[in-house]
């Protein structure tokens, strides 16, 4: 009876100890996750529907959009919950500044809010 009471022991001693690990391995809400700035800036995204210009995030804060063959230039900045991408001092356009809600990004979909949500690729 001995023997099969320090089994028991034994094998909740390793159950418990592989339990913490398991717990302190996973992710938590707190880890940091890919930089969003990274995965937006340095392409361009296409709209998949052809609504909205196509729209360029340099990684150095400025931005380009181009329609129509005309392009406009200002400059973008990501909030600090990183979900709003702000526009601002955009030439050649008649709004020179709006907000984007951050929906999804990675590093082949960007997905917009602007009066509804719009689908980005890379632009071929």
């Amino acid at each position: 009876m001995k023997k099969h009471s320090q089994s028991i022991t034994q094998t909740l001693k390793w159950t418990f100890l592989f339990g913490l690990l398991v717990m302190f391995s996973c992710k938590s809400d707190d880890d940091p996750g890919p930089d969003v700035s990274a995965q937006l800036s340095g392409k361009w995204w296409c709209d998949s529907n052809k609504t909205l210009a196509d729209q360029f995030f340099g990684a150095d804060g400025t931005f380009q959009q181009r329609f129509n063959g005309v392009t406009s230039t200002g400059k973008w900045s990501l909030s600090s919950d990183k979900k709003t991408i702000s526009i601002s001092d955009v030439s050649n356009n008649l709004v020179d500044s709006w907000t984007y809600g951050l929906k999804e990004v990675s590093s082949s979909k960007l997905v917009l809010n602007y009066i509804g949500d719009y689908t980005f690729a890379p632009c071929p």
